[in-house]
């Protein structure tokens, strides 16, 4: 698997938009703690 490093200020949008949209941040949380749970977590992170 083939893995793309991201880029600063993509990181940075997303925080960016945790920071100011809480069900955004809570969906993300959400899709982490799912993938986590069925064996993914290089995909959680």
């Amino acid at each position: 698997m083939t893995t793309i490093p991201l880029t600063r200020g993509f990181k940075e949008t997303v925080n960016a938009r945790v920071q100011r949209d809480s069900a955004f941040a809570t969906a993300l949380l959400d899709e982490a703690i799912s993938l986590f749970l069925n064996g993914e977590p290089e995909t959680a992170s």
